[in-house]
């Protein structure tokens, strides 16, 4: 099945495109996250189909792609070693996905954060949080801010839950983009 065949059914969420052009742009975007985990046109078409008829109702683009996503999480997770950086990799990408499908991203966005710390403890004790200059007062509240990373796990300040700064569009909910930096 061809994906570009789609030209009403390509919502998550909240999310509908008011012009082709606006479609276009989120299937072009979204098939170059997808393709940095190994899919290609091809895979989105045919897991298309397969939701298509496990479900036995129409799929959209949109679920190919959350599917895609987690089938990666579930395929990184079993590999000996597990690769954290890659695990924090798509978990953000899956929170970028959901923020500018209107949903809340916060629960993917903390998972990335929490598989990159688990990352950064293999090879160092602290972090920091870094707070890009465009970010909230609250977010700026937390820049610079040091943690052992022991703490930073049980305690979760990233995303920040106080944070306000709207990045996409659907605005329904706050995008932090505070991150953590390993402390040498």
């Amino acid at each position: 099945m061809d994906i570009d065949q789609k030209t009403n059914n390509f919502n998550i969420g909240s999310l509908t495109f008011s012009t082709e052009k606006g479609k276009e742009r989120f299937i072009k975007k979204y098939t170059e996250v997808i393709s940095r985990y190994d899919y290609t046109v091809s895979d989105i078409g045919k897991e298309i189909s397969l939701l298509t008829e496990r479900f036995k109702k129409e799929a959209s683009f949109s679920d190919a792609i959350w599917s895609l996503f987690n089938k990666k999480t579930l395929d990184t997770g079993k590999t000996v070693p597990i690769d954290l950086q890659l695990l924090s990799y798509v978990y953000f990408d899956m929170s970028m996905f959901l923020a500018e499908s209107g949903e809340d991203p916060n629960p993917a966005l903390e998972e990335a954060h929490r598989f990159k710390l688990l990352y950064l403890k293999q090879h160092f004790l602290k972090v920091r949080i870094s707070c890009q200059s465009l970010g909230c007062k609250n977010c700026q509240e937390l820049s610079e801010k040091i943690f052992t990373i022991d703490e930073a796990l049980k305690d979760k300040p990233l995303p920040n839950k106080s944070c306000t700064s709207i990045k996409f569009k659907t605005g329904r909910y706050p995008w932090c983009t505070c991150y953590y930096v390993a402390v040498v």
